[in-house]
């Protein structure tokens, strides 16, 4: 099996992404073996140079793990300064003796550095705290009424950095973690919808909604798309601005009908999208990115499976991400785009054919590889979720070209 790689976000207090960790999975082969891993470890970090880090993680910096042994390999430091921040283990391996010179000599080269899986306690850490851009806490693992006092013992000890919780699952660790003074979070809690009162779309994201359900019944007719496009003022304007930006290079657009045909259903149904949640939220343009991405690796999978319909299964990947959008359950914020039956099973409970490969992309986005290895094609979403990163991205910039 290759090395399979994916990104996993961190976000802000306000649920933005403020960058990536790298997940990879080691070969079947080496893992479990301490040594083998670091050489394996050393192969990935080559792999992430190939890869490039700009298309791993966009604009983002990106959390990657080292081991001690890996601090003076020659292709640590091919990796950007500026994109990355080398994260060691808070384990047994921290040589207090040793550590501090090598770390020393990598935050000279511009690398800032991370301590990741913090509990509480570690040994020859009092010597490190000082080098250290940021502290990763596990906070499943400290009992939150003792969290602020957790952190103030190491403020006291020499930590000027910034602290970051990890393994967050409840809302009780998450506003203990903020409170305690964490700058971002990551845990599977910030995978779920936070139901808030009156969540729902404003006017013109109801009806881009109303168009995006359209778009998604079988068989609909341009015809059909053009009639509700064009009983919206703000959809039409929208549409024209979007077709006639620089981006595409049409220059005149002559109607409806003419930016309609140019697009076509597939980037029709990407524009919906978009103009339906950009008003969701401060977070909803991570959340956009995130559906996108999973989009693509739907339509990539259900092509290289060569069963069902690619454009059906990018619809299940693009719509995934709507109850994190709407911060609603996901039975609840698809209850009125008249889905087809196969992609409400799909959404919800991740059946039938559509629903399987969905499962497939989450167990990659989440770093699930035993998820992944049941695909039995873990090459192929491998490659699908590098594809959707730079299909995603594209799509990105030409639906803000639009505006």
């Amino acid at each position: 099996m290759s090395h399979l790689i994916a990104r996993s976000p961190i976000h802000d207090a306000r649920r933005r992404v403020l960058a990536y960790d790298l997940l990879y999975c080691p070969a079947p082969e080496v893992a479990g073996n301490a040594d083998t891993e670091t050489a394996d470890l050393g192969v990935v970090m080559s792999a992430i140079l190939v890869v490039g880090v700009e298309r791993l993680a966009g604009s983002h910096f990106v959390f990657i793990p080292v081991t001690t042994a890996l601090l003076d390999l020659p292709e640590l430091r091919l990796l950007p300064a500026d994109q990355v921040v080398l994260t060691l283990p808070c384990d047994a391996s921290l040589d207090d003796s040793v550590l501090p010179a090598q770390l020393d000599g990598l935050r000279q080269a511009g690398y800032r550095i991370a301590l990741g899986g913090y509990r509480g306690a570690a040994p020859g850490l009092d010597a490190l705290l000082p080098q250290l851009d940021y502290l990763r806490i596990d906070v499943a693992a400290i009992a939150v009424e003792t969290l602020d006092e957790v952190v103030r013992g190491l403020r006291a000890r020499g930590f000027c950095g910034q602290l970051l919780g990890e393994g967050v699952e409840t809302i009780q660790q998450y506003i203990a973690a903020f409170a305690a003074g964490c700058a971002a979070l990551q845990g599977p809690h910030l995978h779920r919808p936070q139901p808030v009162p009156g969540s729902a779309l404003g006017t013109a994201s109801t009806a881009a909604m109303q168009l995006l359900s359209a778009l998604n019944r079988p068989n609909v007719s341009m015809r059909q798309v053009r009639e509700r496009v064009s009983h919206d003022v703000t959809l039409t304007y929208k549409l024209l601005r979007y077709v006639s930006s620089s981006y595409f290079g049409l220059g005149e657009v002559r109607s409806v009908d003419h930016a309609m045909v140019y697009l076509g259903l597939e980037r029709l149904r990407l524009w919906a999208m978009l103009i339906a949640m950009s008003n969701t939220g401060e977070h909803s343009h991570d959340l956009i990115e995130c559906g996108l991405v999973r989009a693509f690796m739907c339509r990539e999978i259900q092509r290289t499976k060569d069963e069902g319909d690619p454009d059906t299964a990018m619809i299940v990947g693009l719509l995934s991400v709507l109850d994190l959008l709407l911060d609603l359950p996901i039975e609840r914020a698809i209850a009125e785009l008249q889905l087809a039956p196969m992609i409400v099973e799909a959404l919800t409970r991740h059946g039938g054919l559509y629903g399987r490969t969905l499962a497939w992309v989450l167990a990659y986005e989440h770093g699930d590889w035993e998820g992944v290895r049941d695909s039995g094609m873990d090459e192929q979403v491998c490659q699908a979720y590098f594809d959707a990163l730079c299909l995603a991205a594209d799509a990105i910039a030409r639906l803000r070209a639009g505006g």
